[in-house]
């Protein structure tokens, strides 16, 4: 789900919307940085600066993640 990466030198804020498929519980506290750990992982190997923030966006409910309502219709 959401997270935003930020950098202090340029004031340049992204925010990425990511799909998370998971068996383990994602509102478990040590799940949520482990993804973010993979996350930063996958970006410095993609040439992200190392002086960047990525951290995660709580939504106004306390949430990071938010289950994706099904879509069930044929057709």
């Amino acid at each position: 789900m959401p997270f935003f990466c930020y950098s202090e030198i340029t004031g340049k804020l992204q925010i990425i919307r990511v799909k998370v498929r998971s068996s383990q519980d994602v509102k478990d506290p040590a799940v949520k940085e482990a993804i973010l750990e993979q996350i930063k992982k996958k970006l410095k190997d993609h040439g992200m600066a190392k002086n960047i923030t990525v951290k995660w966006r709580e939504q106004p409910d306390g949430n990071v993640f938010h289950k994706e309502k099904e879509n069930n219709s044929t057709g």
